[in-house]
């Protein structure tokens, strides 16, 4: 029933403009909302008719008086894809890969594609190593640390560590035998096993568990030079374990991107956000000066350049002791703290590139660009 029910459902947004992808994400979206208990169905009701989640009410604060600053989810969801036929180059993390070629000391080392029932050789293989399982391990006890995670997908989903150290094997924080690692990797299907990578030392003190993800927006509206409009900065906690997820108990700061500095430090607590000046568990001061921030702006610019069929990318970076690595670029950011932090229509360079798609498409997008010219 609940798989007819989905159906259905999926149909139903079909009619109003939410297609493929997009009215998967709606789905879900909607369904969690609903069943969010926390959330008083008149303050869902009326973040609906407005396009959106009821959750917004309290992460964004949103009310009468603020709500057209925002970004609504059910017309963002619609825009999917936002950069067209060419999202697939940077959604796809191998063909990332490729397609970057030129920038490949600022992306992590790719060793194995596992698919299909096979396990494929990729760029940074170290030479004597099979392309097998063995193989795997055998890196895995030269690395210290891999990254095993999907092809695609957002979200930290279905990221696994695999760490040795000591003559112990770890599937993310946890203790294993070579067996359970072996079985693992046996059961993957559409995954990259990359270097894992370590943070710097700066941001390992605030907390050393994660990897603490950057993530810088930058669009690049039709004939004008690109901006970055955005961004955060996701520092781990025990609560969250290893996935750098909005409602894991995940802590998310605000960047000074004029001098590359956190600030305004947050985590999701009961759909209601709890602000914070030190970490929970390390009790470390949340505001830090980021390093290489100049350069992490210059080449994410470059890079826009160097790809203009894109005008909207997700920059997650791993900032290391001795430069960064950008470990995948969204072609869908995900909004929360996104939005909260620099609200879409505050900004006048991301309003009038949203404008924009929206005009592409009146009749799909009539409320919202009746809510942006009032």
């Amino acid at each position: 029933m609940k798989k007819v029910f989905s159906k259905i459902l999926k149909l139903l947004l079909s009619f109003v403009g939410f297609k493929g992808y997009s009215s998967t994400l709606m789905l879900k979206a909607l369904k969690k909302d609903i069943i969010n208990k926390d959330i008083p169905f008149r303050s869902k009701i009326w973040a609906w008719r407005r396009g959106f989640l009821g959750t917004r009410v309290f992460t964004y604060g949103i009310n009468e008086s603020n709500y057209k600053n925002h970004m609504p989810d059910f017309d963002y969801f619609k825009l999917h894809p936002i950069n067209g036929k060419y999202s697939k180059w940077i959604d796809d993390k191998l063909t990332m890969k490729y397609i970057l070629a030129p920038f490949n000391e600022f992306l992590p080392k790719y060793y194995f594609q596992i698919d299909d029932g096979m396990i494929l050789k990729l760029m940074d293989l170290p030479e004597g190593i099979n392309a097998n399982i063995e193989g795997i391990i055998q890196l895995l006890m030269t690395e210290g640390n891999l990254a095993v995670k999907r092809l695609g997908g957002s979200l930290g989903e279905g990221f696994y560590r695999l760490t040795y150290n000591n003559g112990d094997f770890y599937i993310n924080t946890n203790k294993a035998c070579i067996q359970q690692v072996v079985e693992l990797l046996s059961n993957l299907r559409g995954y990259l096993v990359t270097e894992y990578i370590i943070a710097h030392k700066d941001i390992r003190k605030v907390y050393d568990v994660t990897p603490n993800t950057l993530r810088v927006l930058v669009i690049k509206d039709r004939g004008k030079k690109a901006q970055i409009t955005g961004g955060f900065m996701r520092f781990g906690t025990k609560e969250s374990g290893l996935l750098e997820i909005t409602d894991a108990g995940t802590i998310f700061t605000a960047v000074d991107y004029e001098i590359g500095c956190t600030f305004n430090a947050n985590r999701m607590l009961n759909n209601h956000l709890e602000n914070l000046k030190t970490h929970p568990d390390t009790y470390e001061q949340l505001e830090i000066k980021l390093p290489y921030w100049e350069e992490i702006k210059k080449i994410v610019y470059e890079i826009t350049a160097y790809v203009p069929q894109l005008s909207y990318l997700g920059f997650d970076i791993i900032i290391t002791d001795d430069g960064f690595k950008i470990i995948e670029i969204n072609s869908l950011s995900a909004l929360t703290f996104l939005a909260y932090y620099n609200p879409f229509f505050e900004n006048e360079y991301s309003k009038e590139f949203f404008k924009r798609k929206f005009e592409e498409k009146p009749r799909k997008f009539k409320r919202v660009l009746k809510m942006m010219e009032s």
